[in-house]
């Protein structure tokens, strides 16, 4: 994938999101799905990097593509990332058990576009 390729997020609905939490996607399309929102971008050998877009917090701690599934201070700070209220909304609902790492990278997606902004 090049980086004009990625310039458009994919985009998120309640099919995708859906799938996410009944883990019918990969790990990697999840970082991907990520990925785009927070700005990295896919160079040449499609690894991903922080981009002009990537918040400063971001790029600083995770210059390449932070694995959000395979290593821990990245889906920490991914979960720090997300604002209480999103949390909350969706611990009311049922819909998340913070222990299980699959979930709180659901969250991140579910609030994604909040993220960046």
């Amino acid at each position: 994938m090049d980086a004009a390729a990625s310039s458009v997020a994919t985009p998120l609905s309640r099919t995708l999101l859906e799938a996410v939490l009944a883990d019918r996607t990969s790990d990697r399309f999840v970082c991907e799905l990520l990925w785009q929102r927070l700005g990295y971008v896919p160079d040449a050998d499609g690894v991903w990097r922080a981009g002009p877009a990537t918040p400063e917090p971001w790029f600083q701690a995770f210059p390449m593509e932070p694995q959000f599934i395979a290593e821990r201070p990245a889906s920490v700070a991914l979960t720090r990332s997300i604002s209480k209220p999103y949390k909350q909304l969706l611990k009311e609902h049922g819909e998340i058990e913070f222990q299980a790492l699959g979930n709180a990278v659901s969250i991140a997606v579910m609030s994604a576009e909040n993220l960046v902004r």
